[in-house]
């Protein structure tokens, strides 16, 4: 699970997170492709991991 706010509307979000050995891809219940992370417009909060631990990332807004 990623938690996320959107870019431009400014609302906090919750995504579903795929790592894949082509990289990490999104699924989000507001768009009906699967974009990778790059392609979302998202600024990332925080990440679950395998082992239930979170990754944390610092970005500006």
């Amino acid at each position: 699970m990623i938690t996320a706010f959107h870019r431009e509307l400014y609302y906090a979000h919750a995504l579903l997170g795929i790592i894949t050995d082509q990289g990490v891809y999104i699924l989000d219940q507001d768009n009906t492709e699967v974009l990778q992370w790059s392609a979302g417009n998202f600024i990332y909060e925080t990440m679950e991991n395998a082992d239930n631990s979170f990754s944390y990332f610092l970005q500006d807004w």
